[in-house]
């Protein structure tokens, strides 16, 4: 039900952006024989990423995959069916400096107290979650790799990316 909405609320038009790099992220593709979604933090912070996958019409989102400096680790197990999946990530509260998010323009919800796992609900309140908009990635190969950058677009207290330093 949430990926037909996306769909015919232009969801096309969001994964256009996202291939131009309006995303956070990128997806480079290597064929060394992986398989999944591997997150890799490229910045000073630690990071924690909720990543979503395609369940039918519904869309399962799990969080948090903890990534130290420098660190990439497994978020889905492959091998991937190929299509959209969705990413959003935050650094550590604990960084000094306020609070940096990767992320994108597609709703979903989150716990953002502690680990979850949960089939998107139409309402996150209900649930007592909170929505965080999520960044769009195609696979296409069955695997792929997702990089945090500290240059790449992130939010920061409601700034536009340039402002926010």
């Amino acid at each position: 039900m949430a990926l037909a909405r996306w769909y015919a609320k232009g969801f096309l038009k969001l994964l256009a952006l996202a291939a131009v790099g309006a995303a956070a992220v990128s997806v480079p593709s290597s064929a060394q024989g992986k398989t999944g979604w591997e997150l890799c933090n490229q910045t000073s912070y630690v990071i924690e990423a909720a990543t979503g996958r395609p369940d039918g019409e519904e869309v399962i989102v799990e969080g948090w995959t903890r990534l130290r400096p420098g660190q990439c680790r497994t978020a889905i197990q492959g091998p991937l069916k190929n299509g959209v999946y969705l990413v959003f990530a935050r650094s550590s509260k604990a960084h000094r400096g306020g609070q940096r998010e990767w992320s994108g323009e597609i709703p979903l919800c989150v716990d953002t107290n502690g680990s979850f796992a949960v089939e998107n609900p139409s309402s996150c309140a209900s649930m007592g979650l909170e929505q965080r908009g999520f960044a769009a990635v195609r696979f296409d190969k069955g695997f792929g790799s997702t990089p945090f950058k500290e240059t790449d677009l992130y939010n920061k207290g409601g700034q536009s990316p340039e402002n926010a330093g």
